[in-house]
């Protein structure tokens, strides 16, 4: 996986949770504007076959446009005034704005089934360390068609991010959301870092 931040294929918006294990105890960053927030995915093959699909194929087979997707319905429902207008998109409605400060944008308040417009940062993400593996426990939306891909991922060096190794388990299921349990063993390294990666 190559990160870039030139490329303009598509964004993403990170939240990182990172565990030093030279001194076994967690340590936890939870923003998104960290140096590798909004870096973009070298797919450049991949994107250009999905741009000329969504030219040639705007409508359904019935001829209704295509239902929108999960994360467009809840923008429209969070921020009803702001939703839509260019001049509020970065701060208010945008997949990187953060309305409420609390170092989460919009894309992973959804993926966590959170509330963009309340600072609830002890819903985020928690990091522990169980024998050799780190452990991150996280919210996760159940919605059937979210418009959303997330998933974890883990580093020893903040530069670069593999996904392949990390392993889930649902811990508990409520209205709305689950709980996910993601653990990455350390594999005899003394440093490894665990986050959770939205884009669409």
């Amino acid at each position: 996986m190559i990160l870039s931040k030139n490329d303009s294929a598509i964004k993403s918006c990170r939240a990182s949770i990172a565990c030093n294990l030279f001194n076994k105890a967690p340590i936890m960053t939870h923003n998104h504007f960290y140096p590798f927030t909004a870096h973009t995915r070298r797919q450049p093959r991949i994107f250009a076959c999905v741009a000329v699909m969504a030219s040639l194929l705007p409508l359904c087979a019935g001829g209704d446009p295509p239902p929108a997707d999960d994360y467009s319905v809840w923008r429209q429902a969070q921020f009803p005034a702001a939703f839509g207008n260019p001049a509020m998109e970065a701060s208010v409605w945008g997949d990187h704005a953060d309305p409420d400060g609390d170092g989460c944008c919009n894309l992973l308040e959804f993926v966590m089934c959170r509330n963009p417009n309340v600072s609830d940062t002890h819903l985020g993400p928690q990091c522990r360390i169980d024998g050799g593996d780190l452990v991150v426990t996280y919210r996760e939306t159940t919605a059937t068609n979210p418009g959303v891909t997330w998933r974890g991922e883990w580093s020893v060096d903040a530069g670069f991010w593999l996904a392949p190794g990390v392993l889930y388990q649902t811990i508990a299921t409520h209205s709305g959301y689950r709980v996910i349990e993601a653990r990455v063993s350390r594999n005899r390294e003394q440093k490894i870092l665990l986050r959770l990666s939205a884009w669409r």
